[in-house]
């Protein structure tokens, strides 16, 4: 559909032809080096992180792998770290049920009891979990690509294709460095139980001597039940984004590339929102407030809904949203700044014969 206004938009003289110098008429005025730059601004959108880690960056092309994960580990630790008290309360009022007015006094009581590095607990953790993450994304997403008709010629499936290809290596990603995103839950909210952790590897240990090997893995199915929905609704609203502007004649800008990356991240939050909530309250343990005891996703959406309303399960949805823009304009910035350099980087040495 859009390829058939593109053509009777050219096509002046309506004849169903597109004669050289209708062709030549209506790009006669576009760069061909500035529709390459906007086409490689889409591409480098799916790499921006959107404050979730259900779903790593993805590999941009003319880079190498490991300048991706670089890129997408440097972005992700920068956009995380900037909005870290606004996790640290989304956690809380995920777990506690909070809603908007005692989410801000909870903001307080940890400024006023916990100081400023209350705030950041658990940020460290969450910095690290990055880079696995992104590596493991990145390198799975690859290799699956190499084996779709998408990697080397053009397929009206190719977004099915990509699509699918990111979803599995989300839940591959997800399922190995899941312990971290448990133990993350813990040290960022230490007073959700008695037990204390001061440690990643210490606080592994002691989950495991208290409650099991299975401790680390609380929460991994409504997480995997989350990862396709999510990447899929991603995916797709960056699309439709991207169709919009193109229809619309908007000139595409960072601001845009901010805008659209926002939209897709709360967009696909939304969707996913409810198990998000479920896996955070099983992360926790037994002993911490609005904790999970079933292990299976449907009997605790059930559990919740019957003792807390369907509202609960949209708890912290508002201080989500509020970090969704902040997170992807840090992200986009030190992202898109590394990958430029990159880019940079490997054409030197293209033209050096390196």
């Amino acid at each position: 559909a859009q390829a058939r206004k593109m053509i009777e938009k050219v096509d002046t003289s309506k004849d169903g032809l597109v004669s050289w110098d209708e062709f030549f008429e209506a790009f006669k005025l576009v760069p061909l080096a500035s529709m390459q730059q906007v086409a490689e601004k889409w591409g480098e959108l799916n790499s921006v992180d959107v404050g979730s880690d259900l779903s790593g960056p993805m590999p941009t092309p003319g880079l190498k792998i490991w300048q991706t994960v670089l890129a997408g580990g440097l972005a992700g630790v920068a956009s995380r770290t900037a909005t870290a008290p606004l996790e640290r309360i989304k956690l809380a009022a995920q777990t506690r049920g909070l809603n908007l007015a005692s989410s801000a006094l909870e903001f307080r009581r940890i400024a006023a009891t916990e100081g400023v590095r209350g705030l950041f607990a658990g940020n460290l953790t969450n910095c690290i979990r990055v880079f696995p993450t992104g590596a493991l994304t990145c390198t799975i997403y690859q290799n699956l690509l190499l084996l779709t008709p998408a990697d080397d010629k053009v397929d009206a499936m190719e977004p099915v294709y990509r699509m699918s290809c990111a979803a599995i290596a989300g839940l591959v990603a997800n399922s190995l460095t899941y312990p971290l995103d448990v133990i993350r839950a813990r040290l960022t909210l230490p007073d959700a139980s008695s037990a204390k952790y001061t440690g990643i590897i210490s606080g592994m240990s002691q989950m495991v001597k208290q409650e099991g090997m299975g401790s680390l893995y609380k929460g991994l199915r409504p997480t995997l039940y989350a990862v396709v929905p999510f990447v899929s609704m991603q995916l797709a609203t960056i699309d439709i984004v991207k169709a919009s502007v193109g229809e619309l004649g908007v000139t595409p800008s960072p601001l845009v590339f901010i805008g659209s990356g926002a939209v897709a991240g709360i967009a696909a939050q939304s969707v996913v929102y409810p198990l998000d909530v479920l896996r955070r309250r099983m992360q926790l343990g037994p002993e911490a407030q609005g904790a999970i005891v079933a292990d299976r996703t449907w009997l605790a959406l059930t559990s919740v809904v019957r003792k807390e309303g369907v509202r609960s399960l949209f708890a912290g949805i508002v201080p989500t949203f509020a970090k969704t823009i902040p997170a992807v304009a840090v992200n986009a910035g030190v992202c898109v700044t590394l990958v430029s350099h990159f880019k940079a980087q490997n054409k030197k040495e293209a033209h050096a014969g390196i």
